[in-house]
């Protein structure tokens, strides 16, 4: 009888430990549901921000390329004391033939910078977006022109002159990961026209996003 009433209390007691561990585990169980809940709603509220930032992102690049929409960028030719940024600019206008009046020229100075190889690059705002755009048209007819040629100047420079967009720091990074491509493959042309970039191999041309 005494061994009867033993394991009875044996088994009552094993159950009511088996009680007390189920309790836990579902206790257990729900602070880990809570949890993954928490995570979950975390999770979302990162992406949500991560998709805020990019699209603040993307707006901020396009609100600083339009910012720049009505200016060019001359390389080349390189300002100094006794060559300033507007001198050369009225020599460049004369180089390329196009009417362009003192007040439609709102500023031009040189751009700095930490690259000692880089052409020197002057950038140049126009007051009017259809006298920029003529200008950069025309920039073709600088095509076989040095430093040298340009008219006032007696600069002495062999380098070419270019005349460019004003792109921002990632466009410019694009046009150079575009460019790379463009050389291994011989293609011949590469430029932008309102800041996007197009490629050229003769006939066949190619428009980036």
């Amino acid at each position: 009888m005494s061994t009867f009433q033993d394991l009875n209390k044996t088994v009552e007691f094993l159950s009511a430990k088996y009680d007390d561990l189920l309790l836990q585990f579902w206790s257990i169980n729900d602070k880990t549901q809570r949890c993954n809940q928490d995570i979950a709603n975390i999770k979302k509220y990162l992406s949500d921000v991560n998709t805020c930032a990019v699209n603040a992102g993307i707006q901020a690049e396009e609100l600083a390329q339009y910012l720049r929409r009505d200016c060019l960028e001359i390389s080349g030719p390189k300002a100094t004391n006794t060559c300033s940024a507007e001198a050369i600019v009225k020599s460049v206008v004369k180089a390329i033939g196009v009417a362009v009046l003192q007040n439609d020229i709102s500023i031009a100075h040189p751009i700095p910078s930490y690259n000692r190889d880089a052409p020197p690059k002057i950038i140049v705002k126009f007051t009017q977006r259809e006298v920029r755009n003529k200008f950069y048209s025309n920039r073709r007819k600088l095509a076989k022109k040095k430093v040298k040629d340009l008219p006032d100047l007696q600069l002495q420079s062999t380098d070419n002159i270019y005349v460019s967009e004003s792109l921002t720091p990632y466009k410019k990074r694009l046009f150079a990961s575009v460019n790379k491509p463009r050389k291994r493959m011989k293609w011949k042309y590469i430029w932008t026209n309102n800041a996007r970039i197009y490629i050229k191999e003769g006939a066949k041309m190619q428009k980036m996003p």
